[in-house]
C-alpha cells in the first residue's frame, strides 16, 4: 500500500509537471519533485489553491511509510523554510491548513528517522505556538493623555 501511494503521488507530479510547464521531462519527476511543483501552488494568491496544496501535503506527510516525509524534507530548504515561515501572508484557513501539514508531520512514526533532532525541535518549536501567532509586531505604542508627560 505504502508503494502505491508513492507512485500514485509521483504520477501526480509528472501530470501536473506537465501542466505548469508544458515540459517533456515529466518521466523523470520524483517524489521531492511533486512536493517543489505543489509548492508553487503555496505562491499563489489564491485562499483554494494554498488549502489544498496544503490538504495535498498534509496526505503526503501522514503516510504510513517514510517515502511521505522524505519527499516533504528533501523537497528543498526554500520549501522546508516556507512551512514554518510566519511571515507569510496567508488566509485563516491556509495557516490550519499548514499547521495541519506540520501537525501529519510529528505524528508520523517514521520522523524521527527521517528528520532528526534539529528539525524535530524546529517542528516543535512551531507547533507550540500554534498556527496564528505571528512575528513580534514592534514595541508597544506609547498613549499621550492630555495634561500628562505621556507613558
Amino acid at each position: 500500500a505504502a508503494q502505491l501511494g508513492h507512485d500514485l503521488f509521483v504520477a501526480f507530479g509528472a501530470a501536473l509537471n506537465d501542466r505548469m510547464r508544458k515540459a517533456p521531462e515529466s518521466a523523470n519527476v520524483g517524489a521531492s519533485d511533486t512536493v517543489v511543483l505543489v509548492a508553487e501552488l503555496l505562491k499563489q494568491p489564491f485562499d483554494e489553491q494554498q488549502c489544498a496544496a496544503y490538504a495535498l501535503l498534509r496526505t503526503v506527510a501522514a503516510q504510513d511509510a517514510p517515502w511521505g516525509l522524505r519527499a516533504l524534507f528533501d523537497a528543498g530548504t526554500e520549501f522546508e523554510a516556507a512551512l514554518v515561515d510566519r511571515t507569510l501572508a496567508m488566509s485563516k484557513q491556509a495557516k490550519e491548513w499548514r499547521f495541519g501539514v506540520l501537525e501529519a508531520v510529528f505524528r508520523n512514526p517514521h520522523r524521527d528517522a527521517v528528520l532528526g533532532p534539529n528539525r524535530l525541535e524546529q517542528l516543535k518549536a512551531f507547533l507550540r505556538r500554534g498556527p496564528y501567532l505571528g512575528p513580534a509586531a514592534g514595541p508597544a505604542p506609547q498613549v499621550m493623555v492630555e495634561g500628562g508627560s505621556g507613558a
